[in-house]
């Protein structure tokens, strides 16, 4: 089905396609590639999509191995073409890729294109060793202002550094527990 948006895992590939391992198998727009109707002349793609929230996506990368009948066309990330990954013919082997930018935060997409050629026939990709991963992303600083109005000490920060919490003790050596004093905005600070 040409129009179809599903993946089937191939357990029987043909034989001179690389065999299947417990880590890594064939998938294809049919469970069994080599039967009629065969596959269309025409793009595959396959998505990943993957969640880079919470990590730098400046440090992100994704590695791995590919293996395509009739061959790997084209890889985009985030639907940005990455350059020199096209190899055709490469049922009988692995080809390594690395992709170390085009990352954004949040959600990333990556396709791996296969092109089945000239007349229908069957067509498929497997994938090996594939890592996706990123350092956390760090941490927003705050800085703690403290100043005295009258005779009262006033404590601000930026109103974009979250996840902070104010805690107070009655001696420096005391236990600290969070203080509910109000917060109040002033501007982009948030002062107590």
């Amino acid at each position: 089905d040409a129009a179809s948006t599903k993946a089937y895992v191939v357990s029987n590939p043909p034989s001179d396609w690389i065999a299947n391992t417990e880590d890594s198998q064939w998938i294809a727009p049919a469970a069994d590639p080599q039967s009629e109707p065969l596959p269309a002349v025409g793009f595959y793609k396959y998505r990943l999509t993957f969640d880079l929230t919470g990590f730098d996506p400046a440090n992100a990368f994704v590695t791995g191995n590919t293996a395509a009948y009739e061959g790997l066309h084209d890889i985009y990330l985030n639907n940005v073409l990455v350059p020199g990954y096209r190899r055709a013919g490469a049922g009988a082997s692995f080809a390594p890729f690395t992709l170390n930018s085009g990352f954004k935060a949040g959600l990333n997409t990556l396709d791996l294109m296969v092109f089945n050629t000239s007349t229908p026939k069957a067509t498929g990709l497997q994938v090996q060793g594939l890592k996706i991963g990123a350092k956390v992303g760090s941490a927003t600083t705050a800085s703690l202002a403290i100043s005295l109005s009258g005779s009262q000490v006033k404590l601000s920060w930026p109103a974009s550094a979250t996840g902070y919490v104010l805690q107070s003790a009655s001696a420096v050596g005391g236990q600290y527990a969070n203080d509910a004093a109000p917060t109040v905005a002033e501007g982009d600070q948030l002062t107590v």
